[in-house]
């Protein structure tokens, strides 16, 4: 996207956000940053974008389109709806998505979710845990709080394949001094990938 659109977005943006800390009554930036949501930013950028010319958008346009495709660009009023709509369905036919059923994205569930962990619980615990199953690729240890309180940690363990993560949650699950400490399931989140926990074994 050109500069020159994106500097547009962001003036648009602040001015939002100055509005709100003068509507609201912020006596500080600090809490109003704080009390700033994720889900609030994503307004602000959707109302932000919506506000932004179309005069600007094609301005930008002209830096990377050909003479002809500009010519294109300011005789589109002429354009007729068959020509408009043979346009944007020009790609319609390309295979942009695979459509999987349900055993196929079970199938690639690959990730144990470990929880229930102690407090001190260490990254290179629940990789030496895990590290000799089959398949094992990576470990990742989160802490998250709520409300400013710490909460237990929980685990991401992933392998090659499900088969893999199966394999190792039904034997330590079978371990009768291991299966009360910590809970495990697959996880049900596709896709995730946590970065190896990489230590020297000695």
């Amino acid at each position: 996207m050109d500069q020159g659109i994106i500097r547009n977005l962001k003036a648009i943006y602040r001015r939002n956000l100055l509005f709100k800390l003068v509507e609201e009554g912020y006596d500080d930036l600090h809490s109003f940053w704080k009390n700033l949501t994720v889900l609030d930013a994503i307004y602000y950028v959707d109302s932000g974008w919506k506000l932004v010319k179309s005069s600007t958008v094609k301005k930008s346009w002209r830096v990377i389109l050909s003479d002809k495709e500009n010519e294109m660009l300011h005789c589109s009023k002429n354009v007729d709806e068959e020509a408009m709509e043979q346009w944007t369905n020009e790609d319609s036919t390309l295979e942009c998505c695979e459509v999987l059923s349900g055993d196929d994205i079970m199938a690639r569930v690959r990730t144990l979710f470990v929880s229930g962990l102690p407090m001190d619980a260490k990254p290179r615990e629940l990789y030496l845990l895990f590290r000799a199953y089959k398949g094992y690729e990576g470990s990742l240890l989160k802490v998250t709080s709520k409300n400013g309180k710490t909460s237990s940690p929980v685990g991401f363990v992933t392998f090659t394949t499900r088969a893999g993560a199966e394999a190792a949650k039904q034997d330590l699950q079978d371990c009768p001094w291991l299966s009360d400490r910590f809970s495990l399931e697959l996880s049900t989140v596709i896709g995730l990938d946590p970065k190896p926990f990489l230590v020297d074994p000695l």
